[in-house]
């Protein structure tokens, strides 16, 4: 069974306090939303959960796996879509594809099969399309969303 976990995770920016003791844990397989009202810290809970951020206190883990002692055993089993798609927003979507193939250690000749594959059977933007230049879904009466997808 797939899981999720914060325990007693808080984020301070400076005198700032962007998450205190939060707690939680999610057991399920699949996708789900993280939702709540802007600036209640959904963002930076998935920035922590990712290993973008590292918590002033607390831990996150997937699968059991502290995400920040082993970020790669921790994400063998999950992708996530947050605000900003991503840290390298001057990648191709087909670079960042590749990217997340290579730390998956897959063959270049397997990582292009799938991307083919995947950029027809979802109709994927242009895969020469720069990451920072996508659409991130704002202006059409939408919510901002962040997502875990575990599996």
């Amino acid at each position: 069974m797939a899981s999720i976990e914060l325990v007693n995770v808080s984020k301070y920016f400076g005198k700032f306090k962007a998450l205190e003791d939060v707690s939680f844990r999610y057991d399920e397989n699949g996708a789900i939303g993280y939702l709540g009202p802007n600036g209640a810290g959904k963002t930076t809970t998935l920035k922590i959960l990712t290993n973008l951020l590292r918590p002033s206190s607390g831990k996150a883990m997937i699968n059991g796996i502290d995400v920040n002692r082993d970020p790669v055993g921790a994400f063998k089993s999950m992708g996530s879509v947050i605000e900003s798609p991503s840290p390298f927003p001057y990648f191709t979507v087909e670079d960042s594809l590749m990217f997340v193939a290579e730390l998956r250690k897959m063959s270049k000749k397997d990582a292009r099969d799938r991307i083919e594959y995947y950029a027809k059977a979802l109709a994927l933007p242009d895969l020469e399309k720069k990451i920072g230049d996508l659409s991130k879904g704002r202006g059409r009466g939408r919510h901002s969303r962040s997502t875990l997808a575990g599996s």
